[in-house]
């Protein structure tokens, strides 16, 4: 019987050798995709097939839609090894909707929101994309209606990207390999050996080692360097800070704390994915020392409280004040464990410190802020742009204004070239004399916006330069082109060759100062202007009111018995003190006003800016008003900020400051002017009814 039950074992040990070989022998490789799946669903290799260059598009990168987002593997008859590197660079495919989501190693879902030039990224929200094989092994993912490929450039331009279906045939076709078990050959089995009849008796266990530390039970505070963000960029990433764990989507850090956006359908979130050790209290958030909170913007930020992760019971929003700096968050009851933030603005907010106050804390441990400082809006001379594309002129090349503008227009809003450009004009106007935006034109009047202007090394902003370009002077202008809305333009301009004009500079051949203008007048004039200039003199103009479409400032329009419309662009009463929302009368829809400012004309739009209202006919009979010249212009203009390009409000005057706002030339009127201005406003204030 002992015999009977030795041999069974040994047959048993056998079959068990050859299962364990058998399998050992199996390996992992990634193998080149080439009949069509019914089902797509798998893990992938991305690849750009060139023999020894085959290129990877990189899956373990936190941002994606970056130049050189590859890696380069070994390509042998189909199959690329599967090894640490290659399975850190997968994505992994899976059914959703009417076709597949496609989610990186690095956590994040990749796809397009419309047929663009671009990667849009997700660490929650999905994308849906198509696969279909071609007949020469390539498989074309299509998102939006956008192309996934590779670009291949002499210098800059190597990447992997969706690419517009009007164009996407100028890249290389990729392929997909799949993470697939290869079988190997199967070594000989080992010859089994009796069993030992008096196995060891089973070891004492060992202790665990030193747990885990508890997670965070004092005050957390987040800052770019707590969290390690990367400088001059945006990412998303993970950190424990604290013996806190947080993941973060779209957060910035450009030298002014962490700067928060919603932009290109990502918007920035922060989460702890571990519970902390003890209830949040509170949160406190302190502004950047750079930069000024100037408005006030309702529900700028949302803050999450629950007990799991994505598991919420109670939201509350931030909303800025004008000129605070630090702000207390605080839930609804002091026993949740985790939090999210989330930014719920177009405009783009900059955190010095985000601190996470837990129950049972003493004190506060929000550092004190730093005595801020004017903030320069102006990025960088050297920018690094957002999109690089992929057809564009050499670098360094000299294109004159007609293809710069062509190039321009090749852009979508807000994207620049990642190279610079050599462009030659003739000085038009300076519109800003503060960071020297301005234009030029050529022989044939075609007009290049500049916006932002420094002096030959990018040292200095042009109003710090010596010798600074005005109307008349030809200047060559050394930057980035690209598109804002639709203003065709290049972006921080070096002022690498001056000739000074000869003689003065065209005069235009505006209407006398003080001219009373019709509606229509005014509309011929301001349109007569380029964008964001106005005139020097300022004109008298009579309409009805028939919108007032912002209470604050006084913006609207008024029209004439013809129905020709005109923007009023900000109104103030006579000696400069009150603005629209705090005049005694304002002036109301309906009501005939008589309005003393400058014209020109805004995106198109032709408008009088900073209205002075000189009389106002009510249909209540309500008293006149008198008002002042104070609000500086903001019509959805490009800001100065290369970190993230964000829509600017209209700037209050400092406390006590009594002047009117002079136009964008920066010139202020002459004191005679004043006085006479003044003298009439006087006159008649003294006819009121």
């Amino acid at each position: 019987m002992k015999k009977i039950l030795s041999i069974l074992v040994c047959v048993c040990l056998l079959l068990s050798a050859m299962v364990f070989s058998a399998s050992a022998a199996e390996t992992a490789s990634y193998v080149k995709v080439t009949e069509a799946p019914a089902d797509w669903s798998g893990d992938y290799l991305i690849v750009y097939e060139d023999g020894a260059n085959t290129r990877v598009l990189n899956g373990g990168l936190s941002t994606i839609d970056a130049e050189g987002n590859y890696i380069t593997v070994a390509m042998a008859d189909g199959v690329i090894e599967a090894n640490a590197t290659t399975n850190a660079a997968k994505f992994t495919i899976e059914k959703y909707d009417n076709g597949y989501s496609i989610k990186s190693a690095s956590g994040l879902y990749m796809g397009n929101t419309k047929d663009q030039n671009k990667i849009i990224t997700n660490a929650t929200t999905k994308y849906e994309n198509t696969l279909t094989l071609n007949a020469d092994g390539s498989v074309d993912v299509v998102s939006a209606g956008s192309y996934l490929r590779s670009n291949i450039a002499a210098t800059n331009g190597n990447r992997f990207r969706y690419y517009k279906s009007s164009s996407y045939t100028n890249q290389k076709a990729i392929s997909l390999y799949k993470l697939e078990t290869v079988a190997g050959t199967d070594p000989a089995p080992e010859t089994p050996v009796d069993p030992d009849p008096t196995p060891d008796p089973e070891p004492t266990p060992t202790p665990d080692p030193t747990p885990d530390a508890p997670a965070a039970t004092t005050n957390v505070t987040l800052t770019v360097d707590s969290l390690g963000l990367a400088s001059n960029s945006y990412s998303a990433g993970t950190a424990t800070v604290n013996g806190a764990a947080f993941e973060w989507i779209q957060l910035g850090n450009y030298g002014d704390g962490i700067q928060v956006r919603d932009k290109n359908d990502n918007t920035s979130l922060l989460w702890n994915t571990a519970a902390f050790g003890a209830a949040i209290k509170e949160i406190k958030l302190v502004y950047s020392s750079t930069k000024d909170v100037q408005y006030a913007n309702a529900n700028a930020e949302i803050f999450s409280f629950g007990n799991a992760v994505d598991s919420y019971a109670y939201s509350t929003k931030l909303s800025t004040q004008a000129g605070v700096k630090e702000y207390t968050i605080t839930p609804d009851a002091n026993t949740y464990t985790f939090f999210k933030f989330e930014h719920d603005v177009s405009y783009t907010f900059y955190w010095d410190s985000i601190t996470i106050v837990l129950a049972g804390e003493v004190g506060d441990t929000t550092p004190d802020p730093e005595t801020p400082v004017d903030p320069d809006p102006t990025p960088d001379p050297t920018p690094d742009p957002e999109v690089p594309e992929n057809n564009d002129p050499a670098a360094d090349s000299v294109l004159t204004i007609v293809e710069a503008l062509a190039l321009a227009e090749t852009k979508e809003h807000n994207t620049y070239t990642e190279n610079k450009y050599y462009v030659t004009g003739e000085v038009v106007s300076v519109y800003n004399t503060q960071y020297g935006n301005l234009y030029i034109k050529d022989a044939d009047g075609n007009i290049l916006t500049v916006y932002g202007t420094y002096d030959a090394d990018g040292t200095n902003r042009y109003d710090a330069m010596e010798t600074a370009p005005v109307a008349g002077d030809t200047i060559t202008v050394y930057g980035i082109i690209g598109k804002y809305n639709t203003t065709l333009q290049m972006k921080n301009g070096w002022v690498t060759a001056l000739i000074p004009g000869e003689g003065e500079p065209e005069v235009d051949n505006d209407p006398e100062a003080d001219s009373t203008l019709t509606v229509e007048e005014a509309i011929a004039l301001g349109s007569s202007k380029l964008h964001n200039i106005y005139t020097t003199n300022k004109y008298y103009v009579v309409g009805t009111i028939t919108e007032v479409y912002e209470t604050t400032y006084g913006n609207m329009r008024i029209t004439d018995e013809a129905g020709n419309i005109l923007t009023i662009y900000g109104s103030y009463d006579a000696d400069g003190t009150n603005r629209y929302d705090a005049m005694e009368n304002a002036p109301q829809v309906g009501d005939t006003v008589k309005l003393y400012g400058i014209i020109g004309q805004y995106n198109n739009v032709a408008q009088m800016k900073n209205a002075w209202i000189i009389e106002i006919v009510a249909d209540d009979n309500n008293n006149d008003n008198n008002n002042d010249d104070t609000n500086n212009d903001n019509n959805n203009d490009d800001t100065n900020n290369d970190n993230d390009a964000t829509e600017e409000k209209p700037v209050e005057k400092p406390e006590g400051d009594k002047s009117p706002v002079s136009p964008n030339t920066g010139d202020n009127m002459g004191a005679v002017a004043m006085v006479a201005i003044a003298a009439a406003a006087a006159i008649v204030a003294s006819k009121k009814r």
